[in-house]
């Protein structure tokens, strides 16, 4: 009769010929790290640009002749009623 330790061995060398026989397949979940870090900093490069250029425009300043801050708050409250 068998003992439990032979048996023991003999299941675990079934399954490490089993997983040894399987082929291995290719993993189509894999990611490719160069390409994403080229395209992170791409982007991350673009908008950091276009945070300067928005920054350092000039459009959305008011003109000397409209007045002050404070008179041009108002004209703008006084409009939506």
């Amino acid at each position: 009769m068998a003992s439990l330790g032979h048996i023991l061995v003999f299941c675990v060398g079934l399954l490490t010929m089993a997983k040894a026989e399987s082929p291995k397949e290719h993993d189509p979940f894999t990611y490719d790290y160069q390409s994403l870090q080229i395209g992170g900093l791409v982007i991350a490069g673009i908008l950091f640009i276009l945070g300067i250029l928005i920054v350092l425009s000039e459009t959305g300043e008011p003109d000397e002749e409209e007045g002050t801050f404070r008179s041009s708050i108002r004209r703008l409250s006084t409009r939506r009623r």
